[in-house]
């Protein structure tokens, strides 16, 4: 059996219902090497914890499968009293408004359940304003931008959603932090619309009071946000949360325009994991006037911020009284 089926296995058994995920597991276990372990299933096996008492009791494994959680639970609590730490240093800089976004939110998500998600970064969401300042706050506490990454500002904000730092003043942990401003990578001029969130939701972190993304905006966060190699497949992450929270498909629909990778993912969990999606979620079609509309308007939202203008109806009719006059009287 090749690595990909064997995940797949492994992910439903976290998924499928009880009778069923234990005979999936039972599969990849009859069919698995565990000297010959692959990388991945570090990462998915603490993901299957809350399952596994149930499913370890005669397995000769037992001891190694319990200690692979153990160990990503021992550094998932680690990154979280850093996660603490650096959201105090934060807040007292006068930083507010911080979500907890990447990896450590679908630690929180994932610990509802007693399932451990690994952690592979530290990455918060802050408002543009205080984006300079957090990077700031966090140089003087020991952390350094990535090799290559401008410092933000200017027209830096517009280009970039976030920038990485690593170090920290704990030589003890090699740690990578992302300040972001915004949640998903998108053309220049349109990066003040996309930095709008709706109302994060409260988690605890080791006793402390934090903010998570909305639902709507960390499954998009799974559905188009990059990821390496190395970190949890998307599917792990959208289907844990189309499981525990409810989901705004009418909030969802607006949060897709444009997004035609997130979109085509999850016309694969509806069909390949028979999620429940409403049909008008998933249309991609448009009319021929609202696809001109929106080149047009696009175009304008360009030109605007090459000007350093901001957007504006009245500019967008300016700016398609020029068009016309250009295409139909001046290029005739």
């Amino acid at each position: 059996m090749s690595a990909p089926d064997h995940s797949r296995l492994l992910l439903e058994a976290f998924v499928l219902p009880p009778a069923q995920a234990t005979e999936k597991w039972r599969r990849w276990r009859e069919t698995l090497d565990l000297d010959r372990l692959d990388a991945a299933y570090f990462q998915m096996l603490p993901m299957m914890a809350h399952r596994l008492d149930a499913w370890l009791t005669d397995d000769p494994a037992r001891q190694v499968i319990q200690g692979i959680c153990k160990r990503a639970w021992t550094h998932n609590q680690m990154a979280f009293r850093s996660l603490v730490t650096i959201g105090d240093v934060l807040r007292e800089a006068g930083v507010a408004g911080i979500v907890v976004t990447g990896s450590a939110a679908w630690a929180l998500l994932y610990s509802e359940n007693k399932a451990i998600r690994p952690i592979d970064s530290l990455e918060l969401l802050v408002r543009r304003g205080d984006a300079a300042l957090a990077i700031e706050v966090l140089h003087r506490a020991g952390w350094s931008l990535a090799p290559g990454l401008p410092r933000p500002e200017g027209q830096v904000f517009d280009n970039l959603e976030g920038v990485w730092l690593h170090g920290g003043p704990d030589e003890r942990i090699d740690e990578r932090i992302k300040i972001s401003w915004r949640l998903l990578p998108c053309a220049p001029e349109l990066a003040a619309d996309r930095e709008t969130l709706g109302s994060p939701v409260p988690i605890e972190i080791q006793g402390i009071k934090a903010h998570i993304l909305p639902p709507e905006e960390m499954l998009l966060h799974a559905l188009a946000g990059h990821r390496e190699s190395y970190q949890v497949d998307w599917r792990w992450d959208a289907l844990a949360l189309l499981a525990a929270r409810p989901v705004d498909w009418a909030r969802m629909t607006r949060l897709l325009d444009a997004e035609s990778i997130a979109r085509r993912r999850l016309s694969e969990l509806h069909e390949d994991w028979r999620i429940t999606i409403p049909s008008d979620v998933l249309k991609q079609e448009t009319s021929w006037w609202r696809r001109r509309f929106d080149a047009v308007w696009r175009d304008y939202r360009w030109h605007a911020w090459r000007a350093g203008a901001r957007a504006s109806g009245t500019g967008f009719a300016a700016h398609c009284l020029r068009r016309w006059w250009r295409v139909f009287v001046t290029e005739r």
